[in-house]
């Protein structure tokens, strides 16, 4: 009775250690799931704001026959921030290298911070301010946008293993 006893027990005690192991692996693999597709949309938002920059401000200041323009359209310019502001709800946004998230919060402070000098009358102060808006726009486009799609590229291909997406 004994040797059932002790089998018994040590039945259990693997079953409930190889339960416990399962569900570990699937928290951990809901959470790249989830990181994945949370990065996914950053990463699309983060494109089109850049995009949005790119053609709303700097290309029309560039070309002097529509600079004008650029007086009237910053009153309505505001850029997409819906994935931005929902990621402060969840913890997944912190799977997210830290260097992105300084660098975009940087940006989306120091855009919100010179948009309303993109107007301004003093055409030297408007010059200043659409080439700073220019470089940090750059450095979103060419420094955070590949990282993150790096990171978005390995996380998929984790999930893609663990048969979560296809």
């Amino acid at each position: 009775q004994f040797i059932i006893l002790v089998s018994t027990v040590l039945g259990v005690y693997l079953a409930a250690y190889k339960g416990f192991e399962i569900a570990v692996d699937f928290d951990r693999l809901s959470k790249y799931r989830d990181s994945y597709y949370l990065q996914q949309s950053f990463y699309q938002e983060l494109q089109d704001n850049t995009d949005t920059i790119q053609t709303k401000i700097v290309d029309i200041y560039e070309d002097t026959a529509t600079r004008y323009y650029l007086r009237h359209s910053t009153d309505e310019m505001a850029l997409d921030d819906f994935v931005w502001n929902a990621m402060q709800e969840t913890d997944v946004t912190f799977q997210i290298d830290p260097v992105i998230l300084k660098a975009v919060r940087n940006f989306y402070r120091e855009f919100n911070i010179l948009l309303p000098d993109v107007d301004s009358p003093d055409k030297y102060k408007q010059r200043l301010t659409v080439d700073k808006i220019n470089e940090h726009n750059q450095t979103i486009k060419d420094t955070i946008l590949p990282m993150l799609q790096d990171d978005i590229v390995v996380l998929k291909e984790k999930v893609r293993r663990a048969g979560l997406i296809e």
